[in-house]
């Protein structure tokens, strides 16, 4: 919520939406359901929500993020950055509008002390070793845009992002996930007892 536009829903919120159209699914039949999240910040409640649907119901899910499908690094870049290469050019291909290619260098996120060097949304180096320290994009970046691994550079160029490079990601992503789906459907789980 630091940026425009941003709108969401809380963690309760969410889990309780997901819950009810899983139990949805499963009343007609349904039993395993693949999750596919654009938002690392999803990744707890869908954990929650699927151990929660796994004891009532015996449903298996899985969750797809779209940059665990990709390679680490996509033309040099971190594929897991908030508005970087891979991110800016699928929305290009998706929606060449909406990017403003004129914001496309951005700088190193600030660190929290001299000490303490940002390298995720909740991992902070700290002489040889990481600490989660949880804060908010805007509180290290006000652009929005951050790596999500060590060895960011000191300013990102991502004007080489292009529609065509974002279509051949998806392209990838959706591939990817299409060859795993009949993969999930092989996977054989004991039933389990639906418990309170």
């Amino acid at each position: 919520m630091d940026f425009p536009g941003t709108i969401y829903l809380d963690k309760d919120t969410l889990s309780i939406l997901l819950l009810n159209l899983c139990r949805s699914l499963n009343k007609w039949g349904i039993s395993r359901i693949l999750f596919v999240n654009g938002h690392g910040g999803n990744i707890d409640t869908l954990h929650t929500v699927s151990m929660k649907i796994r004891k009532k119901y015996g449903m298996l899910t899985a969750a797809g993020q779209w940059w665990e499908l990709l390679p680490p690094k996509i033309d040099g870049e971190f594929t897991e950055t908030h508005g970087g290469h891979a991110e800016t050019a699928i929305m290009r291909a998706i929606n060449p509008k909406i990017v403003d290619m004129s914001m496309a260098f951005v700088p190193k996120v600030k660190s929290l002390t001299k000490n303490i060097e940002t390298i995720s949304i909740v991992q902070s180096k700290f002489e040889d070793g990481f600490v989660r320290i949880y804060y908010r994009v805007g509180d290290v970046s006000k652009e929005g845009s951050m790596t999500e691994l060590e060895g960011a550079t000191d300013v990102k160029n991502f004007t080489t992002a292009t529609p065509e490079a974002g279509k051949k990601l998806l392209d990838k992503v959706v591939n990817q996930l299409a060859k795993f789906i009949p993969e999930f459907e092989k996977i054989e789980v004991p039933k389990t007892q639906e418990e309170p």
